[in-house]
């Protein structure tokens, strides 16, 4: 059986290949749709029909230039770092006690929720803060 991380991955695999496969048709239809207006324009420069040259060639130009373009923006998103998930920590504090306990995040924790049982006491903690820990390591972002 596969665990939730290789369905994750597998899902994620069949998601990037579609957008593989939309992209690369999308470039091949621009490109197809530029050459085909660089030969119309050809075409109405065999015409003697000037007027209608600079537009073709116009929309032939823009078509190859959006394609590279396109295609320069998806090479440079792929090379991009993953970005790493922040360190978020929840503080539970018993209220007759006043033992402290701080752990990482779980999907559901909320401030003044009822919380694990205190160690010491056995009462129900409630859980009094959420916060992320700061990098240290790192580097202030350049402008």
């Amino acid at each position: 059986m596969e665990s939730d991380s290789e369905k994750e991955m597998s899902s994620e695999r069949r998601s990037i290949s579609l957008v593989l496969i939309l992209f690369i048709v999308s470039v091949l239809i621009m490109m197809f749709l530029a050459a085909q207006s660089l030969s119309a324009a050809y075409m109405y420069y065999q015409q003697g029909r000037i007027d209608q040259v600079g537009y073709y060639v116009m929309y032939g130009i823009i078509g190859v230039a959006l394609s590279l373009y396109t295609v320069a923006q998806f090479r440079r998103r792929g090379h991009s770092r993953p970005i790493k998930e922040p360190d978020v920590m929840t503080a539970a504090e018993c209220q007759k006690c006043g033992f402290k306990n701080v752990r990482k995040f779980a999907k559901g924790d909320y401030v003044m929720k009822t919380a694990e049982e205190c160690p010491k006491c056995k009462e129900p903690m409630i859980i009094t803060s959420i916060y992320q820990i700061e990098d240290k390591t790192k580097k202030p972002e350049e402008l």
